[in-house]
């Protein structure tokens, strides 16, 4: 300090405590408990700070710093503020929060350059009229005191924006409130508000949530010249705060994250400051929100408590405050850490040496039955029934989903089976494809597709026009051609399908959706594959299309487009229907386990 008096000049002083924390994590107050008086020579300090410290009385050399424009009190154990605090008349900024304040000198309005001024979590149970006479007050917090009315004067803060009073026992407000007018936010929550004037409840700036708006007064519960118990007080904590004091009288906590506590009369033996790890006299409750998720079918919500290094249960039950909005709710026997899961639903019962049966009460048709002499002694068994992915589900004795599904033996047959019945179904549409694709210039014999399905000049397919010479057809040709068909497309149906399957399962990770890029691969592959059998074809329909691009142009190669696109969609459609109905893995299970 004999440092800090030989500059005169001096702009800035901070002494704020709380730079340590105990064993539980609770910050450490300074030890500061006063100030020299010789640092009333500090005549041009405009900003102290003396937070988190031990002071009881405020120094009497503060009220001598005329340029202090901004003075921070808070987490001292100050009883109350002097009068020759009006003395500051370029005050701009206070803070007395988490003090032990139980009223406020009159002298406070004379602070006519004070716009903010925070006096949160003390225990003031009135105002001073002279509040009123703050003209410049931008800003005023009175969070978490014990205020049941407020004067009438503060209708007069005209270039008030600001005034948070929730967590207080009020039971009226001054309806001039409503007329300020540069207020944008009047925070009344959690409150003893009954009735509101009509100005205020439909005001958009104003927030009444947490107070029995509406209600009637509850019948005294105690015999006639009882003395009438004060409302329970309300605290609403910040996120500064690690600690709260809570009295034997009890207390509603809300803290800064949105959980809620409720300590009955009785929680606590004696005023104490709750830390991590404290044990209670009762149980207090805890309300923790908590955001369900898509699927809530066969889940349950359960808080779980660390407590001596291990985690537990805490009976849960669900509190809706709107479709999205739930609060889990149970009640604690300490202060620790809590967490709110979501998870299968856990089904427990004790098995006996007789034996026993066990059921999930979110999957009826799982059961677990535990036969005589499954155990010595009882044991006490829990099972969560959980839907895993794809590759851990049940298979089908036979198809697809069967392990011998990978199997290329059973793929090709898979294959080979939907090629044939799928050139079949379609031969028809096939044969009127052909026809009119082979029409030439100028002999133009057919209008429509079912006009080729009535006559039988021309052959079939184009391979006939290489064997046949290009003579007339003999009368079968629509089984000539579908015989064609079927030698070509099966063994092409068997490779390209099987390859796909193959190359997608082991593309596969855990039976998981395949990306964009590896069914790709998957059908590059299986295109690769395709080739062998595909070449011979292609050569042969290059050797067409160069005779038919000579004779006709290149608009014939657009001749029966849309038969062909009649054509192929049916035929993969039931390829791929009969691919997949296992045929070759039940045709291979019959060979493999014969019936007797």
């Amino acid at each position: 300090m004999e440092r800090v008096r030989s500059l005169p000049h001096l702009r800035s002083l901070v002494l704020k405590g709380g730079q340590h924390w105990d064993a539980q994590g609770a910050c450490l107050r300074g030890s500061l408990a006063t100030l020299p008086a010789s640092l009333r020579g500090l005549t041009c300090l405009a900003h102290l700070d003396l937070s988190f410290n031990s002071l009881e009385t405020l120094p009497a050399c503060i009220p001598h710093m005329r340029h202090l424009g901004a003075l921070l009190l808070s987490h001292n154990r100050l009883a109350e503020l002097p009068e020759a605090l009006g003395a500051l008349s370029a005050l701009t900024f206070l803070s007395a929060t988490h003090n032990h304040l139980q009223a406020l000198p009159a002298a406070l309005g004379a602070l006519s350059a004070l716009q903010r001024l925070d006096l949160s979590e003390n225990r003031l149970d009135t105002l001073p009229p002279e509040v009123g006479g703050l003209s410049s007050l931008q800003e005023l917090n009175l969070a978490s005191n014990r205020l049941q009315s407020l004067p009438a004067s503060l209708a007069g803060l005209r270039s008030l924006q600001l005034l948070v009073l929730h967590s207080n026992l009020l039971v009226s407000v001054p309806a001039g409130l409503a007329r300020l007018p540069l207020l944008v936010r009047l925070d009344l929550r959690d409150n003893q508000l009954r009735e509101v004037p009509p100005e205020l409840l439909d005001a958009p700036f104003v927030r009444l949530q947490g107070n029995p708006l509406g209600e009637a007064l509850p019948g005294s519960p105690s015999p006639p010249g009882t003395p009438v118990v004060p409302g329970m007080p309300r605290l609403f904590l910040t996120s500064e705060l690690d600690s709260f004091l809570v009295t034997p009288q009890g207390c509603s906590v809300t803290l800064a994250c949105g959980v809620r506590l409720q300590f009955p009369a009785g929680a606590t033996a004696t005023s104490v400051t709750i830390l991590h790890g404290l044990a209670f006299q009762q149980d207090v409750g805890l309300w923790l929100l908590f955001v369900p998720p898509r699927a809530r079918r066969c889940r349950e919500v359960v808080v779980r408590t660390l407590s001596d290094d291990s985690w537990s249960d805490l009976e849960t039950r669900l509190e809706e405050e709107a479709p999205k909005r739930l609060w889990a709710h149970c009640q604690v026997p300490h202060f620790s850490w809590f967490l709110v899961v979501s998870r299968p639903v856990s089904n427990a019962c004790l098995v006996p040496p007789e034996g026993a049966l066990l059921w999930s009460s979110g999957h009826p048709g799982v059961k677990v039955t535990f036969p005589p002499g499954a155990t010595e002694e009882p044991r006490q068994v829990r099972m969560q029934v959980q839907r895993g992915p794809p590759a851990l589900w049940p298979r089908s004795p036979t198809g697809p989903d069967t392990p011998s599904a990978h199997s290329l033996p059973a793929k090709l047959i898979n294959g080979g089976i939907a090629g044939l019945i799928g050139v079949t179904c379609v031969f028809p549409i096939d044969l009127a494809k052909t026809r009119l694709q082979n029409q030439q210039n100028g002999q133009r014999m057919y209008t429509s597709i079912l006009s080729p399905l009535t006559h039988c000049s021309l052959p079939c397919c184009p391979l006939q026009l290489v064997v046949g010479g290009g003579g007339d057809p003999p009368q079968h040709d629509v089984p000539t051609g579908a015989a064609v068909n079927l030698t070509l497309v099966t063994p092409e149906k068997a490779i390209k399908l099987a390859a796909n399957d193959f190359f997608r399962h082991h593309l596969s990770k855990d039976g998981q959706k395949l990306t964009l890029l590896r069914e790709m691969l998957a059908g590059c592959g299986a295109g690769t594959c395709q080739v062998i059998v595909t070449t011979p074809m292609e050569m042969l329909k290059i050797q067409l299309q160069d005779a038919v691009l000579r004779n006709e142009g290149p608009s014939a190669f657009l001749k029966g487009a849309y038969c062909r696109a009649l054509v192929i969609a049916p035929l993969f459609g039931i390829a791929q229907v009969v691919y997949f109905l296992g045929i070759g893995e039940t045709l291979l299970g019959l060979l493999q386990n014969p019936q007797p």
